[in-house]
């Protein structure tokens, strides 16, 4: 991406999962929001630290959960690996059995969702 000209800093935003080249030293800046849009705090990324991609992964995402985290962000060497770390940390925060968590079958929800009959927190 950077071999035809340099490019010391760039970041592609996919509906929360975040792509990132930062030279050493260069910054990047975000926040993170409740799904009621309240700030939750912010992040400083320098480059050299080794991060890459940035995701989030919860019940308030964009995509059916198995867990009951409202939101899990993950910082990696890679935008796939956060979002495979968030996805699978909000899909472990749970409480089985538990009378207050409504579940229903993915398909119920999306008839095109790969969770099929899994049951997704609602």
């Amino acid at each position: 991406m950077t071999g035809l000209t340099h490019l010391s800093r760039a970041a592609v935003n996919n509906g929360g999962d975040i792509a990132l080249h930062l030279d050493p030293g260069r910054r990047f800046r975000l926040a993170m929001a409740s799904h009621a849009n309240s700030d939750l705090g912010r992040i400083e990324i320098v480059g050299g630290q080794g991060v890459g991609g940035i995701a989030t992964s919860g019940r308030h995402g964009r995509s059916l959960s198995l867990g009951i985290a409202d939101s899990v962000t993950v910082m990696a060497a890679t935008a796939a690996a956060a979002d495979a770390a968030a996805t699978l940390i909000a899909n472990a925060v749970d409480l089985p059995g538990h009378p207050a968590i409504l579940r229903t079958p993915a398909s119920t929800l999306d008839p095109d969702s790969d969770l099929r009959d899994r049951l997704v927190v609602t």
